[in-house]
């Protein structure tokens, strides 16, 4: 059975190709690919370092890349990885730092692991054999107590009284046109009554 490359390794191949985007952004020329989405340098400059560091993580894997033609080789293997190394090239270009580099690992078309790092927020996960982690994000303060007690429910609608009955807001114009039907959902006097 093929050993996977630890979430380790996975993690030092992003950030590594996260740092050169990194390098790149606001300094790179933006192109147009044929079918019309933007193409920059540290796309492409991303995807040969991926593919150099995870090739050399598990040799025997095809390829399927964004930035690459596809070779069709990639259909006999058992494991493919499937990456875009430049997620958010339309940001990363306009100088938005919503861009990440993401990597996926598949065996026989099921997903086995995976990698996503936005460098510049610092922030990524990695994922590889049921087992995760992440780094960069703000810590979440410890759930609630289970103790705690729900709120009460509200209580039921009460029916009118005539006390509500001559409280409506129209009663003192109802008076004057007795035939004035009420609007509100609290008059309970009946449509056309005179008092």
């Amino acid at each position: 059975m093929t050993a996977l490359p630890s979430r380790a390794a996975l993690r030092a191949a992003v950030e590594a190709a996260g740092a050169l985007v990194l390098a790149h952004f606001g300094k790179t020329t933006v192109t147009t690919k044929s079918d019309g989405t933007p193409l920059t340098q540290a796309d492409l400059a991303s995807a040969d370092v991926l593919r150099r560091s995870l090739s050399a993580l598990l040799p025997e894997a095809g390829w399927l890349c964004e930035e690459t033609p596809d070779d069709d080789a990639r259909l006999s293997r058992e494991y493919v990885w499937v990456v875009d190394p430049l997620d958010g090239t339309k940001e990363f270009s306009t100088g938005v730092p919503q861009f990440a580099v993401s990597v996926g690992l598949v065996r026989a078309g099921v997903p086995v692991g995976g990698a996503v790092f936005n460098p510049a927020a610092g922030q990524g996960g990695v994922a590889m054999d049921g087992k995760a982690e992440f780094w960069g994000f703000p810590k979440l303060p410890p759930p609630r107590s289970p103790s705690r007690k729900p709120a009460p429910p509200s209580p039921a609608p009460r029916p009118p009284t005539e006390a509500s009955r001559t409280c409506c807001p129209l009663s003192a114009s109802r008076r004057a046109s007795p035939s004035a039907a009420c609007p509100t959902s609290s008059c309970a006097r009946p449509r056309g009554s005179s008092t």
